[in-house]
């Protein structure tokens, strides 16, 4: 509970090997009354690492994918229609929120609260692109060139400048203890804009309004789409700040470097008894998990899981997947093959039908 409302957490799970530092940070919280965990995956050994962590921790709670059809960010719209109690805070976390504000839940749920004028609220964020520039703007990070105010720019959107940022907030941050400096009073507004919602907090009541029914892409939907028809604005409380380990684009990547265990000497180095605990019961269940990751294989997914049914696609998006698996064969970085392959498809059929008849 928080100045009278119920702080309910939730991410949509399918990445164990990063949900071993997120966990335990959400778990430790006096702040979060219910962690709810959405179940966004086939993979059997996720899900039984899931449900070993539920019944081990009674804060955890899961919720199943209401049709039982999974799809990556398309299955997610099923779950946001759960997260509008009057009453309550919701804070949705990526799974690869690797390091926290010691006093991130306090913080964000006292900013949520003073400022109900805002739709969306999310603390800063390390390897986000908005705060990028947030940072880039304010004179905390000097880059060696200019960084957009967007989303997805391509500059920023790779494995490399993910990693030197991250090692830069590691250095220069946490490890002297000092990282209270890049923080500030000063928010940040935003509108007509997408962001990534790497971490982000609404009311339930103002969910409650639109019965949390979205479809298709949640991001852009929560982001711009909504705020927009209804002429409203997000916000970033750069008075706390989290830390989120990879894009998809840079995944391939950072998944070969020592980022992960830097943030984990982290966590175990400035945690308190509590949370170390906690760490090393996340760890033991993993590592269980893992030792019998041959057997749960072998069995039945829970809850008549199943992939879902492909989506319908058109003439020009399957010209541009061609475009990108091309991109790809020759090692073009996944950002770029976005970029590059948008730019290409809109010069091949430039001349079409744009406006709905």
């Amino acid at each position: 509970m928080f100045e009278g409302y119920k702080v309910v957490a939730n991410t949509a799970v399918g990445r164990r090997r990063y949900l071993k530092y997120l966990l335990p940070q959400v778990l430790v919280s006096d702040v979060v009354d219910r962690y709810d965990l959405w179940v966004n995956t086939l993979d059997k050994t996720d899900i039984a690492f899931f449900e070993a962590m539920a019944r081990e921790f009674p804060k955890l709670n899961l919720i199943w994918q209401p049709k039982g059809e999974i799809d990556g960010i398309y299955s997610m719209a099923d779950f946001y229609p759960m997260c509008q109690d009057e009453d309550t805070i919701y804070i949705k976390l990526d799974d690869d929120v690797v390091w926290f504000d010691p006093d991130f839940f306090s913080e964000i749920c006292r900013y949520r609260i003073e400022h109900p004028e805002y739709f969306l609220v999310s603390p800063l964020v390390i390897n986000n692109g908005i705060c990028n520039y947030i940072l880039q703007s304010r004179g905390i990070v000097e880059f060696n060139q200019y960084l957009s105010c967007q989303g997805y720019d391509p500059a920023f959107y790779n494995g490399y400048l993910a990693e030197q940022l991250h090692n830069w907030f590691i250095d220069t941050q946490l490890n002297n203890g000092d990282f209270h400096r890049i923080l500030s009073d000063q928010p940040q507004e935003i509108a007509m804009q997408r962001f990534a919602i790497n971490a982000v907090a609404w009311f339930g009541r103002e969910f409650k309004k639109f019965g949390g029914v979205l479809s298709g892409d949640d991001e852009e939907f929560l982001t711009v789409i909504y705020p927009v028809r209804n002429n409203l604005t997000n916000s970033f409380d750069c008075k706390t700040v989290v830390s989120h380990f990879s894009f998809s684009a840079q995944r391939a990547y950072l998944d070969q470097t020592d980022i992960l265990s830097k943030y984990e000497a982290v966590l175990h180095q400035q945690s308190s008894a509590e949370l170390k605990e906690i760490l090393e019961t996340t760890d033991r269940i993993l590592k269980e998990v893992e030792q019998n990751k041959e057997s749960i294989s072998a069995g039945p997914l829970p809850r008549n899981y199943r992939k879902a049914v492909l989506r319908p696609v058109s003439q020009h998006e399957k010209i541009y997947r061609l475009v990108d698996r091309l991109l790809g064969m020759i090692r073009v970085p996944k950002a770029h093959q976005r970029m590059i392959g948008h730019t290409i498809i809109n010069v091949i059929r430039g001349n079409r039908e744009y406006i709905k008849k």
